[in-house]
């Protein structure tokens, strides 16, 4: 038993350390990434932007 928790230990300190390391090279992590590719359908990732419209005021009539 006591075994089996060092194991468990160590190997959650060596993913502790090794996602540090990887997320000070990259800005986000593979499984992220794909994630927000699936949620944006894009192939970037990122979000599309809606393109605003303006209403003009000087053409609307007060009544």
């Amino acid at each position: 038993m006591i075994k089996g928790i060092a194991l468990c230990t160590t190997i959650y300190f060596i993913q502790l350390v090794s996602s540090l390391l990887y997320l000070r090279k990259f800005k986000v992590a593979p499984v992220e990434q794909l994630l927000r590719m699936w949620t944006n359908l894009s192939w970037s990732g990122k979000a599309k932007m809606k393109k605003k419209t303006f209403i003009d005021d000087s053409k609307q009539s007060v009544i």
